[in-house]
C-alpha cells in the first residue's frame, strides 16, 4: 500500500471517530445547601414599609401602604379623638410609682423618643402597667373641644399581658418647661441616631400637677394603628417656652395624626 493511501485511511478514521463522539456536558457546580445557608436566608429582614405624616405616605394613605395597616382605615376605635370638655364624673386617680431612671434619646425618623429602663409603673383601672418609652408630637394629636395644643407627650406603658396604656400630656407655649429643659439640648440631630441620656430622668416631672383627665379606649396613633389601647389624656396642659418649641420643631413639625371619629365610644372625665 502506498504512503498516500495509508495517510488517507488514517485521516478518514480520525474524522469518523471525532464525529461519533458526544460532546461533554458542562456541569455548573451548585452552591452547597448547608443548614447555615438556609437559616441565613430565613433570617433576612422583611422590607420595611415606609410611612410618614405628609404626602403619599401620610395618614390618609397609611391603610394603602400595607395590608398590616388596614386598621388605620377600617378600625372603629381609632386615636386620637376630640375630647369634649365637661365636669369630671368622679375621681379615679392613677397610682404612680415613678422614680429617676436611666434613659436614651432616639431620633427615629418620625419623632423624638425617650427609652427608659424598667422600674416605673402606673396603676390604671386597678391594673399595673410598666412605662418603657415616651415620645413627642407637635402640634398635639388630641384636641379638647376642637382646640389643638402646641405639643403632646405620650408616655407608653405595657402590662404583663402585653396590653398598652398611653398617657397624654398637652403643652402650650408659656413659661419654660423644666422637664423638657434636660432633654432638648440632647436631641439627636440625625435620623437613626441614639444618644445616651445624661444622668437620670424622673418621669413624674412630666405629669401635670392638676390630675383631672379623660379616659377612653382607642388605638396607637401611628401604623399599624392597633386597637385595644387604654388612653388617659390630662386636660390641664403644661407649658414650654417659645424657644423650646422652636428647638423641638426644628427636627419635627406636624408629626401628628388628625383626629378620628369617636363612633359612639364612651369618654369618661375624671
Amino acid at each position: 500500500m502506498s504512503v498516500f493511501k495509508v495517510l488517507t485511511f488514517l485521516f478518514l478514521a480520525i474524522t469518523v471517530v471525532g464525529c461519533s463522539s458526544k460532546p461533554k456536558k458542562v456541569v455548573v457546580p451548585r452552591k452547597k445547601e448547608t443548614v447555615a445557608n438556609v437559616v441565613k436566608e430565613e433570617k433576612k429582614e422583611p422590607k420595611k414599609t415606609i410611612w410618614g405624616y405628609a404626602g403619599d405616605i401620610g395618614p390618609k394613605s397609611w391603610s394603602e401602604l400595607s395590608p398590616d395597616y388596614a386598621l388605620c382605615r377600617e378600625g372603629k376605635e381609632q386615636s386620637p379623638i376630640d375630647l369634649v370638655w365637661k365636669q369630671p364624673e368622679s375621681k379615679t386617680p392613677i397610682q404612680f410609682d415613678y422614680k429617676p431612671t436611666a434613659y436614651e434619646i432616639v431620633n427615629n425618623g418620625h419623632g423624638i423618643q425617650i427609652n427608659l429602663e424598667n422600674g416605673n409603673t402606673a396603676t390604671i383601672n386597678g391594673e399595673p402597667y410598666t412605662l418603657f418609652q415616651m415620645h413627642l408630637h407637635s402640634p398635639s394629636e388630641h384636641t379638647i373641644s376642637g382646640r389643638w395644643y402646641d405639643a403632646e407627650l405620650h408616655l407608653v406603658h405595657r402590662n404583663a399581658r402585653g396590653e398598652v396604656a398611653m398617657i397624654g400630656v398637652l403643652y402650650l407655649v408659656g413659661s419654660i418647661s423644666a422637664d423638657l429643659a434636660l432633654l432638648l439640648p440632647q436631641l439627636p440631630q440625625v435620623k437613626g441616631v441614639t444618644n445616651k441620656g445624661q444622668g437620670k430622668i424622673d418621669p413624674m416631672s412630666f405629669i401635670p400637677y392638676t390630675k383631672t383627665h379623660y379616659r377612653y379606649q382607642g388605638s396607637l396613633t401611628k401604623p399599624p394603628c392597633s386597637e385595644g389601647v387604654t388612653w388617659t389624656v390630662y386636660n390641664t396642659p403644661k407649658t414650654l417656652s417659645a424657644n423650646q418649641l422652636e428647638k423641638l420643631r426644628e427636627l419635627y413639625y406636624r408629626n401628628y395624626r388628625p383626629v378620628q371619629p369617636v363612633n359612639g365610644r364612651k369618654v369618661h372625665n375624671y
